[in-house]
């Protein structure tokens, strides 16, 4: 995915995705780690979220379109006490499929996804969208990767941060 497919797609969805997006590709995160957030890891300097599948946990400091991203997904949760950034539409979260990762949910992940899928389905069907021009929440995890000044992904190793590097690295010459 380029940046005209990004901003081709980013303006056929309404806010929420467009946030939902955003947030996916600054954070480098897989909707699983997006549903995961809770507020009180949301702090000054920015957001701290731990990474799944074995990968390193950070806090990506804030930048105006993060905050942009954020801020409006804050204000679609049910209440302003709820402890978590997403969601299900009527503002209920289904309940971890393992009781030792309480924060995990991924029956959520799956209805987001699918309701991404819908969106993108839809455009295809009415021709807004080509049907190579899809993506997935995975792909904007990769793409913010790829796009990161320093290719940061919160992967241990070369093997498992090669798999989102898919734009061709451009090297300064030697002297």
């Amino acid at each position: 995915m380029d940046d005209d497919n990004y901003w081709k797609v980013y303006h056929l969805v309404d806010q929420y995705w467009q946030s939902m997006m955003e947030l996916s590709y600054i954070l480098r995160a897989r909707l699983g780690e997006l549903v995961a957030i809770r507020m009180d890891d949301v702090f000054d300097d920015g957001i701290f979220f731990q990474r799944t599948k074995g990968s390193i946990g950070e806090v990506t400091l804030w930048s105006d379109r993060l905050r942009k991203a954020f801020d409006y997904l804050a204000s679609q949760r049910p209440h302003p006490d709820a402890p978590f950034l997403l969601y299900d539409k009527d503002g209920t979260r289904p309940p971890p499929e393992d009781p030792r990762y309480p924060h995990k949910s991924e029956a959520l992940a799956d209805k987001l996804s699918d309701r991404w899928k819908d969106r993108l389905y839809y455009r295809v069907n009415t021709g807004k969208l080509q049907p190579e021009e899809r993506f997935t929440f995975h792909d904007l995890k990769a793409k913010g990767i790829s796009d990161h000044k320093n290719e940061h992904s919160g992967h241990r190793t070369i093997t498992a941060k090669k798999r989102y590097l898919r734009k061709i690295p451009k090297i300064e010459a030697t002297r």
